[in-house]
């Protein structure tokens, strides 16, 4: 049987590879090809840019970095190395930034193959506790760094190509709308139909309605998109091609036809409270059924 010397070197080796065994071991992971389990100083690991989450709540961090504190690290981060010695996380961004919070000096991390990189990214745009905008910026970091079409990306990620294209729809919303988003909390449904208003202007009046509906600031009146008499069959100050929908049309749950007619309603009666005319029989014979109706269809809502 041969003797071995180990250099200084060597015996480095040996010892880090016994360590990557025992941390290995402490999480229950194996160590295959093209992954080790390491523990890194917090000062080596840089931000991900492709890291889907944009806001981090701070009393959700403090409540990790507390059960950190007392239960220490349940799961690994996710690392990739880089050619300067330095490591790219790849996920784990909420135990990295509770770690530097308790004040620890390393944290328990699993390197990744390229290969794991791309499944590390898909697995973070199905995170649950991303908001729409994450998502969808996620979303479309993957169309563009692997050139998935809608289809492949609802395939492999367990979601119709119609939903994809929603998703992605919120791109569109002004700037305004993504930075208020946390303040006011619309639902899903809110930012999609605003970003389906083709009128920039017309979105920002929208997105005040909302926030004014869920409690936000006090709002001027909204400038109405019509003019001329309200019974006009067409929009003299809309260009064509840029239908600025009223807030009460783009969030209706209504389809937008229906929605349209209602409001086009609406619209022809406050007239004729403003400036009332001559009714006769059959006007308001007609107008007391459109009232039975109201109040069946009203009823009916709030029951259900």
């Amino acid at each position: 049987m041969s003797s071995r010397k180990f250099g200084r070197q060597g015996v480095t080796a040996v010892l880090a590879s016994a360590e990557e065994d025992r941390v290995a071991q402490t999480f229950g992971l194996d160590s295959p090809a093209g992954r080790r389990v390491v523990e890194v100083p917090l000062g080596r690991i840089v931000p991900n840019p492709s890291q889907p989450r944009r806001h981090f709540d701070a009393e959700d961090l403090e409540g990790l970095a507390s059960s950190m504190r007392e239960k220490g690290l349940v799961q690994p981060i996710g690392i990739k190395p880089l050619d300067d010695g330095r490591f790219q996380l790849v996920y784990g961004e909420r135990r990295l930034r509770a770690a530097k919070i308790i004040g620890l000096d390393k944290i328990v991390a699993v390197t990744v193959s390229g290969d794991d990189d791309e499944l590390a990214l898909l697995e973070n745009v199905q995170r649950s506790d991303l908001d729409p905008f994450e998502e969808a910026d996620a979303i479309e970091r993957l169309r563009r760094k692997f050139d998935y079409s809608y289809a492949v990306l609802g395939r492999i990620l367990g979601k119709s190509k119609s939903e994809i294209s929603r998703a992605l729809l919120l791109l569109k919303l002004p700037r305004a709308v993504r930075d208020e988003y946390h303040l006011h909390k619309p639902t899903k449904k809110q930012l999609w139909a605003i970003a389906e208003i083709e009128d920039v202007d017309a979105q920002i009046r929208t997105w005040n309605a909302v926030k004014s509906a869920n409690g936000g600031p006090a709002l001027p009146p909204l400038p109405t998109t019509a003019t001329g008499d309200a019974g006009s069959d067409h929009d003299s100050a809309t260009p064509a091609g840029a239908r600025a929908e009223s807030p009460d049309v783009a969030l209706s749950a209504l389809p937008k036809r229906l929605a349209r007619r209602i409001q086009q309603a609406r619209e022809v009666l406050s007239a004729l409270r403003v400036e009332p005319r001559p009714l006769w029989d059959s006007d308001l014979e007609l107008l007391t059924r459109m009232r039975d109706d109201l109040n069946a269809v009203i009823d009916g809502a709030t029951r259900g």
